[in-house]
């Protein structure tokens, strides 16, 4: 499993950092994704290409606007397995949108749920 993680408006990529080594640990690949913040058209294109290049199942895991981009990312990707929203922005189909991770043990957690399949929307 390939966790896919995608920064918010006012963060870097480097605000996963807490979090990418609990997931490690949980045997995943993790890939803290630039997020260019340029719109969010051509941040989840961005994306996009970056999910169509791994082999193997993938969830995305998005903060704050980050869940926008992942939310546009992840269309007519089969290996696509979750999206999860950390203080994410979940948008509704056609609609759009107008720090680091405060508790990265949690945030972990979620994830693993996400991957054992233990949530559900």
């Amino acid at each position: 499993m390939t966790v896919v993680l995608v920064h918010g408006a006012f963060a870097e990529s480097a605000s996963w950092s807490g979090v990418i080594p609990l997931l490690q640990a949980g045997g995943h690949r993790v890939i803290a994704a630039p997020n260019e913040l340029r719109s969010l058209s051509r941040d989840a294109a961005a994306l996009s290409g970056l999910v169509a290049s791994i082999e193997g199942p993938v969830v995305l895991a998005g903060h704050s606007y980050g869940g926008s981009v992942i939310t546009n990312a992840a269309r007519g990707h089969d290996n696509v397995r979750a999206l999860v929203y950390i203080a994410g922005f979940a948008p509704v189909e056609g609609a759009s949108h107008a720090v680091p991770v405060a508790h990265p043990d949690r945030v972990a957690a979620l994830i693993a749920d996400a991957i054992a399949g233990r949530l559900r929307g």
